[in-house]
């Protein structure tokens, strides 16, 4: 918990950093930049199946949280991503993130009950962005690579062997529709 709360801080205060520098030399209104997204879409980043804003204080760095369900429950994600060719209509992305990672969900035999444990950690990726059209929206995609921890594999571990559970994938996926907001 000690981690988690710490990590949040850090990703707050060096955001707050990068935008206070970046307002010092922000373009004027007819050169600005769309900075603020507001996506749609499934993946870690947007915490399963969720909504993911998005503002980017340059041009190559976007900072990013998604809230969404996971099929366990609430999922979540922070982090950020650096847009290799910023000023391309494609650009190649790479990013990192703390937030769930893994869910194991298991039925109580007929019951409607079940056992549900969210699993957090980090979880790294590559990808790309399309813009589409005038307006700069864009289609996000992204291979994700969590690191689980020692508890999910012992948990994951656990219930393929008692439970019948199925393999899990070691990626991630990630796709989403992003609208421009300014």
């Amino acid at each position: 918990m000690k981690i988690r709360l710490r990590l949040m801080l850090t990703v707050i205060a060096v955001t707050g950093f990068i935008v206070s520098n970046a307002q010092e030399n922000s373009p004027s209104p007819e050169k600005a930049n769309h900075n603020l997204y507001i996506g749609l879409g499934v993946g870690f980043d947007y915490g399963g199946i969720g909504f993911r804003p998005e503002f980017l204080p340059v041009k190559f760095l976007g900072i990013f949280g998604g809230v969404g369900y996971n099929f366990g429950g609430f999922g979540y994600n922070i982090g950020a991503s650096f847009k290799v060719l910023p000023n391309e209509k494609v650009t190649p992305t790479v990013c990192g993130m703390y937030g769930y990672n893994a869910v194991i969900k298991i039925k109580n035999g007929n019951s409607l009950s079940s056992n549900t444990t969210i699993y957090y950690g980090p979880t790294f990726g590559a990808g790309m962005e399309v813009k589409l059209g005038k307006a700069k929206n864009k289609l996000a995609m992204s291979l994700l690579l969590p690191v689980r921890s020692s508890e999910f594999k012992t948990d994951y571990d656990y219930a393929k062997a008692h439970y019948g559970l199925s393999d899990m994938s070691p990626v991630g996926f990630s796709i989403g529709y992003n609208l421009a907001l300014n």
